[in-house]
């Protein structure tokens, strides 16, 4: 047959339709507005979500701050503190398989 468009569903009538269905109201006697519902003494908390792609990444050195003297100092620490555990890491690795070539 020829193209008569996109295929549509067969609407078939239903005698006790009434029109689309709209929620009751129920009185709640305890409700109170309140405009400053949102309004907090302290935000005193911070969430944050990792996606991990590689099990066993960790995270740290987390700073959250409005002082960028004090997030540079902290940040210079933080490069100081990975460099060193990094030549940590690479003795212990060259150690390790020194102790596995000794082995063999």
């Amino acid at each position: 047959p020829e193209y008569k468009g996109p295929w549509r569903a067969p609407q078939i009538p239903n005698p006790a339709y009434v029109g689309e269905w709209e929620h009751p109201l129920i009185e709640n006697p305890d409700y109170q507005p309140n405009s400053e519902l949102y309004k907090f003494e302290s935000n005193a908390g911070v969430g944050i979500e990792i996606w991990q792609v590689k099990a066993g990444s960790l995270f740290d050195n987390i700073l959250v701050t409005n002082d960028v003297e004090l997030a540079s100092e902290r940040a210079e620490e933080a490069i100081l503190r990975t460099e060193a555990e990094r030549e940590q890491q690479q003795e212990e690795t060259a150690r390790r398989a020194a102790r596995e070539a000794e082995e063999r």
